[in-house]
């Protein structure tokens, strides 16, 4: 074999070795995917609403895993596009539950106390027995034609005083700290390869929690539309 195809044989492994990476998806309650176009997280019948925050993997990434241990460890940062302005949480750590107590440490925090709507949520199988050397993964469930996901941790979503009126995007990023990992307790623990890439939607805040001063001037108009329609009928 000559050193044009190794090289070309090379090329393709390191391309079809990089292919392989778990990802985030965050959805609603009902399962549904959301975005920033035709599924935003529409808060106007509610004063928050619960996401939920998946890690997505392909049979190679579950062949990698499982084997060696599972899934042991992981993060995730959630930034709103303005943090100045939105609340995303009310309180460090009741918005975020953890799905039938699976990790342990679970641990939800400001990234920085000076600006707390940017929460990170890290959490780990570290502790889960007495000796944390007996500590191993979860095992990722199998895949549905090759795609599989597993559900991490959820999060309450509440809209501030001063979210936009037209929605505020919302990013799920991996935490440098804490990178998704597999494996056991007594082994050395493995990262993925590559970590997931950062995943945004939108919230679309409850019409309540506009700024009054927005909310008056939009009134304003429509009574100004009502009255001159009305004009123009009794001519």
């Amino acid at each position: 074999m000559n050193t044009h195809k190794l090289a070309f044989l090379g090329i393709l492994f390191c391309m079809v070795s990089s292919a392989n990476a778990v990802e985030y998806l965050i959805t609603d309650t009902n399962g549904n995917a959301l975005n920033t176009t035709t599924n935003k997280l529409d808060l106007s019948n509610s004063t928050s609403k619960v996401i939920q925050v998946w890690l997505t993997y392909n049979d190679a990434d579950r062949n990698l895993a499982n084997p060696a241990g599972g899934l042991f460890s992981g993060g995730a940062r959630i930034t709103p596009s303005d943090s100045n302005q939105p609340t995303q949480v009310a309180v460090p750590a009741a918005p975020f539950t953890n799905p039938s107590n699976q990790w342990n440490p679970f641990n939800p925090q400001p990234n920085s106390p000076t600006n707390p709507t940017v929460y990170q949520v890290t959490f780990s199988r570290g502790a889960t027995n007495p000796d944390p050397t007996l500590s191993v993964g979860i095992q990722l469930p199998a895949t549905v034609s090759g795609a599989g996901k597993f559900l991490l941790f959820e999060a309450t979503i509440t809209a501030g005083a001063n979210l936009n009126a037209t929605g505020s995007t919302f990013t799920v990023a991996p935490v440098s700290t804490a990178p998704f990992r597999y494996g056991t307790g007594s082994t050395s623990l493995v990262a993925f390869t590559l970590q997931p890439q950062a995943y945004t939607f939108m919230v679309v805040p409850e019409p309540t929690t506009y700024a009054l001063g927005a909310v008056a001037t939009a009134m304003l108009g429509g009574v100004g539309f009502y009255r001159r329609k009305k004009a123009v009928k009794s001519l």
